[in-house]
């Protein structure tokens, strides 16, 4: 969105600040690398600025009441949760009560990343296993996931080492 939509405003939100930078910075780089992108980088604001748009993504962290409330009041046009099946009950307030107001005005689009979660509860299984309506759903494994080299022996791998079968709940969920 940010290379297409002018001064649009884009949270990218993990559980904590730091876990965010770790995750998404390295990402950003090699899209960045891969396809010839032009946005830069702020490393100590953690904000990803595209200078043709005047964009940007900004990375934080709401795994308390006072780092969600920080992101109230302003108008977002994609606001992108990872881990989200870690975030607990703080999730919906999150999402209802700060992100979806914060969407109207451009109207934006919340999307919630992750891996299902051992316990099967929370907002995230239940928009992903379509028991609450409302959220588009998407999967895609291990295989599609372009850092991890040859992964199919590294799954025969794993498997062999643990005495697991596919069926294997971990296994699956992962």
């Amino acid at each position: 969105i940010c290379e297409t939509k002018e001064y649009a405003m884009c949270p990218y939100i993990g559980i904590t600040r730091r876990s965010a930078e770790r995750i998404y910075i390295p990402k950003l780089e090699w899209f960045k690398d891969k396809h010839k992108l032009d946005f830069s980088i702020n490393y100590s604001k953690l904000e990803v600025n595209f200078p043709k748009t005047k964009s940007q993504i900004f990375l934080v962290g709401a795994d308390k009441k006072n780092e969600i409330d920080k992101l109230r009041g302003s108008a977002y046009d994609e606001a992108d949760i990872d881990e989200a099946q870690a975030f607990g009950a703080h999730l919906e307030e999150l999402i209802d009560d700060v992100l979806v107001p914060s969407t109207i005005d451009r109207r934006g689009k919340i999307s919630l990343w992750g891996t299902p979660n051992a316990a099967c509860i929370g907002l995230f299984h239940d928009a992903t296993t379509k028991v609450k309506p409302g959220w588009s759903v998407h999967h895609w494994t291990l295989l599609s996931n372009p850092w991890i080299r040859d992964p199919i022996s590294w799954l025969k791998n794993l498997r062999e080492s643990k005495g697991w079968t596919e069926d294997h709940p971990v296994y699956m969920r992962e």
